[in-house]
């Protein structure tokens, strides 16, 4: 069976076919390097009607961390899974590791991405 096939067939399981009565769900994708612009991402998307999934932690605390590193990344897959829609933030022309993979996860899952550049 095709790629498309079960990413349908994914998409549908999870309950990620949108209702368009509820608000938009986002998943804001970028690095913790800065929390300035996933702040204001977060605000606008609130601002916006929608619903954001980001981490506005603070990357010095868990960074160093493989363990922490390790389940916060899945954690992100998940979000991703979960969101309508993602939006990549791209601070002075910096996509991370982890941001990539993540754009890498919703491209599989067939997720519309925006992007931010700033």
């Amino acid at each position: 069976m095709s790629r498309a096939f079960w990413k349908q067939v994914l998409n549908t399981a999870l309950g990620l076919i949108r209702d368009p009565k509820k608000p938009k769900v986002v998943c804001i994708c970028g690095s913790t390097r800065y929390p300035e612009a996933l702040e204001r991402a977060y605000l606008n998307e609130v601002m916006a009607g929608h619903i954001p999934l980001v981490f506005l932690g603070n990357s010095r605390k868990w960074h160093s961390n493989k363990e922490v590193k390790t389940q916060l990344d899945a954690m992100y897959k998940h979000k991703i899974e979960m969101a309508d829609e993602v939006l990549i933030l791209n601070v002075d022309g910096y996509v991370g590791p982890s941001t990539a993979s993540e754009i890498k996860h919703a491209r599989w899952l067939g997720k519309k991405i925006r992007w931010l550049e700033s």
